[in-house]
């Protein structure tokens, strides 16, 4: 049901400057933009979504640490949100969806901030 880690979050002062940096650096690749973030991607697998940091537009960060938010890759959201639930874990809010995802945030045991992705 779960296939490993789908990106990690990165806060950033300066959006467009941290995504060219991975980018010329590291050779990760721009993905696409969405709702003010860059995701980009190195290889097939492995992305890296850059946002406004803390006390930017994305107030689901707000009491964050800011560190990541882990987005775990699923092929069936509403199953494995059924898992969750039954394992006890609280969920936040309903799932959200958009014309590239659908996606259901969650705390781990220290009150990271997690999501479940499904990807169309």
């Amino acid at each position: 049901m779960y296939r490993g880690i789908e990106h990690v979050t990165l806060t950033a002062r300066d959006v467009e400057l941290l995504s060219a940096w991975y980018c010329n650096v590291l050779g990760f690749q721009e993905f696409y933009r969405s709702g003010g973030a860059i995701f980009l991607r190195c290889g097939s697998s492995c992305m890296i979504e850059v946002l406004d940091g803390p006390g930017g537009a994305n107030v689901m960060l707000e009491g964050n640490k800011g560190a990541a938010i882990f987005g775990i890759s699923v092929d069936s959201l509403d199953d494995a949100i059924e898992d969750l639930r039954s394992k006890g874990v609280e969920l936040i809010d309903e799932p959200m969806e958009d014309h590239y995802c659908r996606i259901q945030f969650f705390n781990d045991a220290e009150q990271n901030l997690l999501h479940l992705i499904e990807r169309y």
